[in-house]
């Protein structure tokens, strides 16, 4: 009768046992995991990398409204005017450009700078281009008399555009004036160009 009594408190202990001893080896486990973390470099927290603002570059094209804003309007060049009536009495004569086109040598009196010759093209009898035309001899006489006309278009026209071989302003409008030097066969010659 005794030994009935006895197996129940020995079951009793024996999970009390086992638990501290549970306890015991958790315990152990777990400051050994905290040394082991211990001795490994410390690590800085991962900072998160701003990116740099994004800037749209808007002031070359501010700076280019600008410009059109203030562009001089070409209303006419040395007495000619595009869409103007032609006096048909100041035609010399005509003329046609590879392409066929019609082209009339006309005489002006009006001009304010002297030309050897003034060609235009019409469009229902009104000025459509016009071209100055200056021959030369030589280069030192034409390059002379190129830069004078670049002054006096300069003073006029602040915003001219120059390429290698020509000189040109273009307003709001889309009407152009160019300045070309050409040398052909030992022949300097200056032509402006006013058209739209």
């Amino acid at each position: 009768m005794k030994t009935n009594y006895i197996k129940p408190i020995y079951l009793i202990i024996g999970s009390l046992l086992l638990l501290i001893i549970s306890c015991f080896f958790l315990f152990f486990a777990t400051t050994r995991n905290q040394r082991k973390m211990q001795s490994y470099p410390k690590v800085n927290k991962v900072e998160k990398i701003k990116e740099p603002k994004k800037i749209f570059i808007i002031k070359p094209i501010a700076d280019e409204l600008i410009k059109q804003e203030k562009s001089v309007k070409i209303d006419s060049v040395f007495g000619f005017k595009l869409g103007d009536k032609l006096n048909e009495e100041s035609i010399l004569k005509e003329l046609k450009l590879n392409n066929g086109q019609k082209i009339y040598e006309v005489s002006s009196t009006n001009s304010s700078e002297k030309f050897d010759h003034y060609y235009v093209t019409l469009e229902d009898n009104k000025i459509k281009d016009v071209r100055f035309v200056k021959n030369f001899n030589n280069r030192k006489d034409a390059q002379k008399e190129e830069q004078r006309l670049l002054n006096l278009l300069k003073e006029t026209y602040k915003d001219l555009k120059e390429e290698s071989s020509y000189k040109y302003y273009k307003d709001n409008n889309g009407t152009i004036i160019m300045l070309v030097y050409k040398e052909i066969l030992n022949k300097h010659q200056l032509k402006l160009h006013y058209f739209f």
